[in-house]
């Protein structure tokens, strides 16, 4: 059966059967909004660029570190489909706590 469905696809012209590769990015900073209506993420990157703000929908996958929810001014970094702007991944934790004498 495998070897009558491999002759089938090969037998088929290669031009119908294009696939769009998508372009990942990635954002590490702090997050300055977060929309639960609007189902959006604005990330501020550490590096001082200009703010992202990412959609994020059922398919997006949020892993929180050491907190219950996700608000503004935690640290986050994100990975998302940069054609679309659509989170694919969103990791969230406290910021840094800084050591003080």
């Amino acid at each position: 059966m495998v070897s009558l469905w491999r002759e089938w696809l090969l037998g088929r012209e290669s031009a119908n059967y294009k696939v769009k590769s998508t372009t990942y990015a990635r954002i590490s900073g702090t997050i300055t909004d977060v929309s639960s209506a609007g189902k959006t993420i604005i990330i501020e990157p550490a590096d001082g660029n200009e703010a992202v703000t990412l959609e994020y929908n059922e398919r997006t996958i949020f892993t929180l570190r050491g907190i219950i929810q996700v608000e503004p001014e935690q640290s986050a970094h994100a990975i998302y489909d940069s054609d679309n702007m659509i989170a694919k991944r969103v990791m969230v934790g406290m910021p840094p706590i800084e050591l003080t004498e």
